[in-house]
């Protein structure tokens, strides 16, 4: 008898099978936990067969909660509680309860109506009743769940052929309007297409293309279109990703995610769904489509039409394209022009000026067309400038000052020529004027060439020190010795002499000491200083010490940092950590300098890193000493000057030699 079970889950498998409806993992599952349940109660430990059950209904009410992840998780954890009680129970024989409650948890479900959940719950209570009675019929009976869901699975079969059938029903009455539709309105479309619609689509061209808004031009082409009866109209640009769409379009989303600058070679016409797609080309360039679609479809007239009304419409977009370019590139290039931070005009034959940038205005007066009165210091320059025009010859000098005193400029002239009227058929040639303001660059190459004096000067100094200072210290000691004795005989002569001695070469080793001084770094001016600027001014002078080297600068400088400082002794700072760096990498392929600016706390913090080989630690701690060199022809004073500077700055500066030499100074930073 206890087998009988196995029948009510057979018979749902079976109709499963029949109906060609997949069967659920969890009900099969629950089908050979069941059987083996019912193997362990019949042959081997009846108590086991309670642990079969408890994972049996696991796997039923995980089948009725369906698609809620949520509780099937709970679901699980609750059972395997269940099974640990099982577990701690087993061993007291008290393992009544467990069956009963795993059963009344399958009520913890949805459910479809009313009168589900009474049917559902009444079951469950009955089964639970028939536990205490008898637990073998309980096992028989447990198996009719399977019954539940044969039901609701007939349910399901019965919705989806009703689905079927009225799907069916609307496509075959679909298909009978259809039809009924194109026959009635077929002669009707042959006759109105040849007269009428000829003409308003050559009247909508001249329409459409008269514009110069590609957005205005689209909404013209597709209201155009749709007022002249057709049932829904597309359009799109590529290039500028316009998109307008009027009227009924069936799937017109699935159409135009399938069309691709690629897939559009040849004009696309769907006779099933009544459509036509038509490429915008022009030569070769794909510039969109336009498509068009008719309940009662398109006519082959009517193909041909549209697709001369199409040429039309990809021409004017091509024109288009290429106007609104052109003034992009005109806008682009008068922000470049106006944005230059040096002066740029362009001038006629006579010398008046056309056009000039924001720059050149700042240093001419305007108030007067010609260059020479708007610039007097130029006059000279007047012979100069006509050879520009005559021998096609670029000109370039320096003047000391354009209306301020104090700057210096450097003067570009270059011939430029452009084509007055085709009708002429001359060129007028003219002149491009740069002037740029070099006065920072002059200053910094001072200032370098201040310090190549300073290393002269160093390196005398040095000699000198060695080759003087120490006689002197032996002629001093001499002297006093014989000031000494001359005093205790009472020779004032002797003593004179000595002391004039003496006196001497006090003054020579003071001037030894003031050539020393020369050389170190005095400051005469602080300012309120933002260390960015002084960094990229130094990077443009030293430039041209990187022409012809295979060695890369890479900048991080975004912040603002302010200081107080000289700004030529900083700048002097870091054009000596540079030129060290640019002499390391001469010989290293892509040899790479890196500058980074950042803040730390209440200090800018500078680094300059390079990918040599890096200074070597047995001398690292000398670098910073005066006269310290490792070059043939070095003073030893540069780092030494460095570190000086930074020092009387307040701040400090090191070194290491990871993947390189990096210098890292630092320097107290100053709130507005």
């Amino acid at each position: 008898m206890n087998f009988l079970g196995i029948f009510p889950w057979a018979l749902f498998f079976i109709f499963s099978k029949i109906l060609n409806e997949k069967i659920s993992k969890n009900l099969f599952l629950a089908f050979l936990i069941y059987s083996t349940g019912l193997i362990f109660y019949s042959f081997i430990d009846e108590k086991m067969s309670i642990l079969f059950m408890l994972v049996y209904f696991l796997f039923i009410h995980i089948e009725l909660l369906q698609n809620n992840s949520k509780y099937k998780l709970f679901s699980i954890i609750w059972y395997l509680m269940l099974g640990v009680l099982f577990y701690l129970e087993i061993k007291e024989n008290r393992i009544d309860i467990i069956l009963p409650i795993a059963v009344a948890t399958l009520s913890l479900r949805k459910y479809s109506s009313k009168l589900d959940f009474f049917t559902f719950n009444i079951f469950n209570l009955i089964l639970i009743l028939l536990y205490y009675y008898n637990f073998s019929l309980f096992l028989v009976i447990s198996s009719t769940y399977s019954f539940y869901f044969l039901f609701y699975l007939l349910i399901e079969y019965k919705h989806k052929l009703d689905k079927e059938s009225s799907e069916y029903k609307r496509l075959l009455d679909r298909a009978v309007n259809t039809e009924v539709q194109k026959k009635l309105l077929q002669v009707d479309d042959n006759i109105a297409i040849s007269s009428k619609k000829l003409k308003e689509i050559f009247k909508l061209s001249n329409y459409t293309v008269s514009t110069t808004d590609l957005e205005a031009m689209a909404e013209r082409v597709v209201k155009g279109l749709l007022d002249l009866g057709y049932t829904g109209v597309m359009i799109s640009i590529f290039s500028r990703k316009i998109f307008k769409k009027l009227g009924f379009f069936p799937n017109y989303k699935l159409i135009v995610e399938n069309i691709t600058p690629e897939n559009l070679n040849k004009v696309h016409i769907n006779e099933e769904d009544k459509y036509i797609i038509i490429p915008l080309k022009v030569s070769n360039e794909k510039l969109g489509f336009l498509a068009v679609y008719k309940k009662e479809g398109v006519s082959a007239k009517e193909t041909e039409y549209l697709m001369t009304y199409a040429n039309s419409v990809a021409t004017a977009v091509a024109n288009i394209v290429h106007f609104e370019d052109l003034i992009k590139l005109e806008e682009l290039t008068y922000k470049t022009f106006e944005s230059l931070d040096i002066g740029i005009a362009v001038l006629d034959d006579n010398f008046n000026i056309k056009t000039s940038n924001k720059r050149f205005k700042e240093m001419a007066d305007l108030e007067s067309n010609n260059l020479f009165e708007s610039i007097p210091e130029l006059r000279h320059l007047k012979n100069d400038f006509k050879e520009v025009i005559e021998k096609n010859k670029p000109f370039e000098t320096i003047l000391s000052s354009i209306n301020k005193q104090g700057f210096i400029y450097r003067i570009k002239a270059l011939p430029l020529y452009t084509q007055s009227s085709p009708d002429e058929g001359i060129d007028i040639p003219k002149i491009v004027l740069i002037i740029e303001d070099i006065t920072e660059k002059e200053k910094l190459e001072a200032q370098i060439i201040e310090t190549e004096k300073l290393a002269v000067i160093g390196k005398m100094a040095a000699a000198l020190a060695h080759e003087i200072k120490n006689p002197l210290t032996a002629i001093s000691a001499s002297a006093y010795r014989i000031k000494s004795k001359a005093k205790k005989l009472n020779e004032d002569k002797i003593v004179e002499f000595s002391e004039k001695i003496e006196t001497h070469s006090e003054r020579a080793r003071n001037i030894i000491d003031r050539v020393l001084n020369y050389s170190k770094p005095s400051y005469h001016k602080l300012e309120y200083l933002n260390i960015k600027d002084i960094l990229r001014q130094t990077l443009e002078f030293i430039e041209h010490s990187l022409k012809g080297k295979k060695i890369k600068i890479r900048t991080n400088l975004r912040k603002n940092i302010y200081i107080n400082g000289d700004k030529n002794a900083l700048q002097q700072v870091f054009i000596n950590i540079l030129m060290n760096a640019i002499e390391a990498l001469e010989n290293i392929e892509n040899g790479i300098i890196e500058i980074d600016l950042d803040k730390n706390e209440n200090y800018a913090v500078v680094t300059i890193k390079d990918n040599g080989e890096g200074i070597p630690d047995e001398i690292k701690e000398k670098i910073f000493e005066p006269f310290f060199s490792t070059k043939d022809k070095g003073t030893g004073l540069g780092l030494s000057v460095v570190d000086r500077i930074v020092k009387d700055h307040g701040g400090e500066i090191y070194v290491n030699n990871k993947d390189g030499t990096t210098f890292v100074i630092k320097l107290p930073i100053t709130e507005e």
